[in-house]
């Protein structure tokens, strides 16, 4: 994700490159390409801040790199194994926010 990222955040400072280059000197197209600059900066910081607090949130909570995400699995910290005591998100009688 982070490679896909910097290809993305590459593309838009050539493009900003390149406005800034043909410009002319024109003060509109130079303040438009200092901006997306700016916002592609920004962005990059934003987008691995944000993989980064979850990359931390799992290390400290224990969550698994294999759960959860929405794929069906457990959201459980790796730790806590599932019993029999744990209630069954699948029993078929009851609404979405009472399941059994």
């Amino acid at each position: 994700m982070a490679a896909l990222l910097a290809a993305i955040a590459v593309l838009f400072v050539v493009y900003a490159a390149y406005l800034y280059l043909t410009s002319a000197g024109d003060p509109e197209k130079v303040t438009e390409a200092s901006k997306i600059i700016l916002y592609a900066i920004i962005s990059t910081i934003v987008a691995l801040s944000a993989a980064g607090i979850i990359t931390l949130g799992k290390a400290v909570f224990g969550f698994s790199a294999a759960g959860g995400g929405g794929s069906g699995g457990s959201t459980a910290p790796a730790s806590a194994p599932m019993t029999e005591t744990q209630p069954a998100w699948n029993c078929g009688s009851g609404s979405f926010f009472n399941p059994c």
